[in-house]
């Protein structure tokens, strides 16, 4: 948590473009998830809002102009999950239960770092015919 509360004073301060970004993302999920019925899709998204807004705070949720809803209970029902589908898949191997926790955990996968698929090096020569591969 510490790690997290410092990694936030770190962030700079939410602005337009943060908020587009940051509804844009959850709405959109449901999409990536391949959601194609409307009401699936809201669902979807009403509960990505929820653990998003469990996991970063109210204060900055509100700034990112999330909806207001309640978040008692939410962490430990995510986790419940978890516990939930792990153990489904332990004693019944290959089994996955879709539903909004393997929803939500898929999107985070997705939207992981990859450091094989990135790359921060610049070219080695100003003219990249001459360049090495990088």
């Amino acid at each position: 948590m510490k790690l997290f509360r410092i990694g936030y004073i770190c962030e700079p301060d939410v602005d337009e473009n943060s908020i587009v970004m940051a509804n844009s993302l959850i709405n959109s999920a449901p999409l990536v998830a391949g959601f194609t019925d409307s009401k699936a899709r809201r669902d979807l998204a009403k509960y990505v809002y929820s653990v998003s807004r469990a996991l970063i705070g109210h204060e900055l949720a509100d700034a990112l102009e999330y909806p207001k809803q309640s978040t008692i209970g939410v962490l430990p029902w995510f986790r419940l999950q978890g516990h939930y589908n792990r153990l489904m898949g332990k004693l019944f191997s290959g089994h996955v239960r879709h539903n909004n926790y393997t929803n939500f955990t898929g999107l985070m996968d997705v939207s992981e770092f990859d450091e094989q698929g990135i790359s921060y090096r610049l070219p080695d020569h100003i003219h990249s015919e001459r360049s090495s591969k990088w």
